[in-house]
């Protein structure tokens, strides 16, 4: 009698064991990544190593968390009294609305580190004065950034680096509108992904690798003049500090030990066109 008692209690605590396990499993997916760090890319894919270009690899594994669907609750802002109060609210505050504003900015910089000379930039953005003497947008655009001869990833990278760029920002006009010249503040944020090609292709996990890429985000605040302003036209210089913080790890798994934080000063151009409405 004994021994059945024991059987079953054995069977019914390896159920459990395994329902935990089914359970744990279902609740988190476990992979397994490649790892390897970015100096030893740039060190293998340099002039100066003309024999071994394999990378060292190790492997992580990395919980991932399923997406959880929550359950669709009825929004109180759709309803028709709500919408009602919107409508009126939108139509009492486009009142205080502006006009539209599509600039073109562009210019160089100079870039912290002795391996860039510096950077050109362009980009372009749309916005809206949203009073008087503010004004919101967002933008798309470029940013190159050449290697010095002297520097050490010039041995490692053709050319330069590629940054693609796209986000946002405030302006504050200290001057009124109807004055020919103007004085303003500016505060951005935008998110960053930079591209660069190796000299020489180089062996990671048995793939052959040629160029890698890494995000970051950048954070900036500055000040501009306009040297002419009318109702339908602006065009300024700016001066903008700022600085661009680097993701840990690069598209193809490498740890970025390599490119710190990207402080850097951007000089540009800035011409706008305004749509009042």
């Amino acid at each position: 009698m004994k021994r059945h008692i024991k059987q079953h209690f054995f069977i019914l605590m390896s159920a459990m064991v395994f329902s935990l396990l089914v359970q744990g499993c279902c609740s988190q997916f476990i992979s397994v990544k490649r790892r390897g760090k970015l100096s030893d890319a740039m060190e293998k894919a340099s002039d100066e190593n003309e024999e071994d270009r394999e990378v060292e690899t190790h492997y992580v594994w990395v919980k991932e968390e399923p997406v959880i669907e929550s359950a669709v609750t009825e929004d109180p802002s759709a309803s028709p009294a709500a919408v009602g109060n919107a409508s009126a609210v939108s139509a009492d505050s486009s009142e205080q609305h502006f006009g539209r504003v599509l600039s073109f900015s562009g210019g160089s910089g100079l870039l912290s580190g002795s391996d860039f000379y510096g950077y050109n930039h362009f980009n372009i953005a749309y916005g809206e004065k949203i009073s008087r003497r503010s004004r919101i947008q967002g933008y798309a655009g470029y940013m190159w950034a050449p290697l010095q001869t002297t520097g050490h990833l010039h041995h490692s990278l053709k050319n330069g680096v590629l940054l693609l760029q796209l986000g946002g920002e405030y302006r504050y006009y200290t001057t009124p509108h109807y004055t020919f010249m103007g004085q303003y503040f500016i505060g951005g944020l935008s998110f960053q992904y930079m591209f660069w090609s190796y000299k020489n292709p180089i062996l990671f996990d048995g793939e052959t690798i040629r160029s890698d890429s890494m995000s970051g985000l950048e954070i900036y605040a500055g000040a501009g003049i306009n040297l002419m302003q009318t109702r339908y036209f602006q065009l300024g210089g700016e001066i903008l500090p700022g600085v661009i913080l680097w993701d840990e790890e690069t598209r193809e798994g490498f740890e970025n030990d390599i490119f710190g934080a990207f402080w850097h000063v951007k000089f540009r151009l800035s011409l706008s066109f305004i749509y009042p409405n």
